[in-house]
């Protein structure tokens, strides 16, 4: 959606969702690079074809790798992000 809506969502407690769209849609590149790393969670609801592009949830990785290369921070920060508000999300505690 679009980048001035990101602390909208957020103020309800929804979290801004990055799937492997965005290997090829500037708008997922332009909201993730916005959106605070503790509002982002990765998900697919692939297999599909999506702008010739086959995606799959096995892109997940590599959505994360984009997702820092825009933020400027490492893979693993993104993934202990990812991972803390997924937990949250399910209403789960880090173990």
């Amino acid at each position: 959606g679009p980048r001035d809506l990101i602390s909208e969502i957020r103020s309800h407690g929804y979290y801004i969702s990055i799937n492997p769209a965005i290997r090829i849609q500037d708008k997922h590149k332009r909201v993730a690079a916005s959106a605070p790393l503790d509002s982002i969670v990765f998900e697919s609801d692939s297999p599909y074809n999506y702008r010739g592009l086959r995606l799959s949830p096995l892109m997940i990785r590599d959505s994360m790798k984009i997702v820092a290369e825009l933020k400027g921070i490492s893979v693993e920060e993104v993934r202990l992000a990812a991972y803390k508000n997924s937990l949250e999300v399910i209403g789960s505690s880090i173990p």
